[in-house]
């Protein structure tokens, strides 16, 4: 909360200070629209890269890893924030980019994202204005993020913790895969979801949703055991969705930890509520697809059951639809070995959504999280636009900022695949001059981002995002992919069409970065001696001497000044 409040207020002092503009006037409108034009050049290099790498072009040569890696062209950069906390100026490096993984191992997709990648580099580096800091600019750190968990940012910057990031499931790369979205989350909290600490990850998992959510969704929690209840009350309304702000995500994360399970298995009275949320939201919502996330760890032994469910739910797709245009997608989660696999199936199979298995707790946390894919699939089929993220202050001090991204697709498959999102982060200062206030700088973001992609999978395409497993975990599967189709024929007569080069056949050789390790001299370069070393020496001041010094030479200037009139 207070995170919100500190950027609340420091948006309201630009306004003061800037008196500012009609929201919706030209001024706010060009300004987006040249930082959209910023993303969108990005993705056409991006693209490029990609494309000339599937036909043999491309060339891989030495990287650098954030966490291991002596950066070759440091500087000691004034305006992205400290190394440390309470700390100002860090070394960064701004004729290279430097890579990151959100898993200890490099898989085949990874190696093969930071080869064809490199060539952004001199995207950035152009971009920027060349390689040293560009102070007066209010474009900050420029990046790109792939499904393997692959992620390149500019200007390098040593990175304190390995492994400790993971773009996947940063909000502004599933805004820009996802689109807007209303999703209501039904969770079992009956009695045995207090063994083998299925709660603790269940709940865990929920919060790894939350944080892929976007002002531009909206969201509700719904728990059920022998009856049901929406989570919900203070700034979180009762009956209906909540926009997901930061605010309101906090506070329904505040609310979900203050319960625990206990209770029957009554999958009927969880699904009511969902429906009945979305029956009743008329002004808090996406006006796009809406989603309903079921997880349960057992059987229903309370409630509807078997084809009465499922037949239960028909009618509540139907009036839901017919109320507001719109049906609810199921995804639902068979957690652990001994949950109910056939009912969750058959309500994903029937509401056009997917089912997963998940046994191992470890698992569970990336499933849910990977929901989005789904939408990213129906994305790639409409025109992709900008989107932009709630302002947030930048953890490595850079100010207030706000993310513009883009998704970009490779439409030589089906369905197509996503490559990846390139994204670059901006000073919310240099957008709220021209807005009147917070509120509307929102409203403004938010209809810049509201693109709503139409539901066009057929069975081929959503048969193959059935059989799709999201986990780096490298525990065995433990069910088949004719398990995950909800007919073993789904995928019959389903083909992959070929990525035909303008010149030949030729394909692409993976590039010769290691399996296991970011520490590989040839490969990575000179490693760093400590974070510190290669972040903050000779560059980084901490705030209390940085303000002492500043008083000091002022008391000096103002000494000056005055012997000067005597002089």
């Amino acid at each position: 909360m207070m995170g919100v409040m500190k950027v609340v207020a420091a948006i309201v002092v630009m306004v003061v200070v800037n008196g500012g503009a009609d929201v919706f006037g030209s001024s706010l409108v060009d300004l987006i629209i040249e930082k959209e034009n910023e993303v969108n050049n990005l993705a056409i290099a991006a693209k490029a890269f990609y494309e000339a790498s599937l036909c043999g072009t491309g060339s891989c040569g030495s990287d650098l890893a954030a966490c291991t890696s002596r950066l070759p062209s440091s500087t000691c950069a004034t305006t992205y924030g400290g190394c440390v906390d309470n700390s100002e100026n860090r070394n960064l490096d701004f004729a290279n980019s430097v890579i990151r993984s959100a898993s200890s191992t490099f898989t085949d997709d990874f190696r093969a994202e930071a080869c064809w990648s490199q060539g952004l580099t001199s995207t950035f580096i152009t971009q920027n204005g060349g390689t040293t800091e560009a102070k007066s600019s209010t474009t900050k750190w420029r990046y790109f993020g792939a499904p393997s968990g692959f992620y390149r940012i500019y200007p390098g910057v040593p990175q304190q913790t390995c492994n400790s990031y993971d773009p996947r499931l940063r909000p502004w790369y599933v805004a820009a895969t996802s689109g807007p979205k209303d999703i209501v989350i039904v969770l079992d909290r009956s009695g045995s979801m207090s063994t083998n600490n299925k709660w603790e990850t269940a709940t865990q998992a929920v919060t790894t949703i939350f944080t892929t959510l976007t002002f531009n969704d909206h969201v509700a929690l719904v728990l059920f055991d022998s009856s049901a209840k929406q989570i919900c009350g203070g700034t979180i309304p009762c009956n209906q969705l909540s926009q997901a702000t930061e605010e309101n995500i906090i506070a329904l994360q505040h609310l979900l930890d203050m319960e625990s399970p206990s209770g029957n298995t009554n999958f009927q009275a969880g699904l009511d509520i969902a429906f009945t949320i979305f029956g009743s939201t008329s002004e808090s919502t996406s006006d796009c697809h809406k989603a309903i996330l079921f997880l349960t760890d057992g059987h229903v032994n309370v409630g509807y059951a078997g084809n009465d469910l499922l037949t239960y739910v028909d009618g509540k797709q139907e009036a839901l639809k017919n109320a507001k245009g719109r049906s609810a997608i199921i995804f639902t989660f068979s957690f652990s070995s001994g949950a109910d696999k056939t009912l969750p199936k058959a309500l994903a199979c029937g509401n056009n959504g997917t089912w997963s298995h998940v046994e191992y707790n470890i698992n569970l946390r990336e499933q849910m999280g990977n929901y989005y894919n789904y939408f990213s699939s129906l994305r790639s089929t409409s025109n992709t636009n900008v989107v932009w993220v709630e302002p947030y202050e930048d953890a490595s001090g850079s100010g207030i900022l706000t993310t513009a991204s883009k998704a970009i697709y490779d439409e030589h498959v089906s369905p197509p695949r996503l490559i990846g999102v390139v994204a670059v982060d901006i000073l919310a200062s240099d957008l709220q001059a021209t807005a009147t206030d917070y509120a509307s700088l929102l409203s403004a973001l938010v209809q810049r981002s509201a693109n709503c992609p139409s539901l066009e999978l057929n069975l081929c395409q959503l048969s193959a995002i059935r059989t799709t497993t999201y986990s780096s975990s490298a525990l065995t599967p433990t069910v088949t992919e004719d398990e995950l189709l909800c007919s073993s024929t789904d995928l019959d007569g389903c083909t992959t069409p070929a990525f035909l080069c303008q010149t030949d056949m030729n394909s692409y050789t993976q590039p010769p970065i290691p399996t296991t390790s970011e520490s590989d001299i040839s490969f990575f370069g000179p490693s760093r001696l400590t974070y510190e070393s290669e972040a903050c020496q000779d560059c980084t001041l901490s705030s209390a001497n940085h303000t002492s010094a500043s008083l000091l030479l002022s008391f000096i200037a103002l000494i000056l000044a005055f012997a000067s009139v005597f002089l």
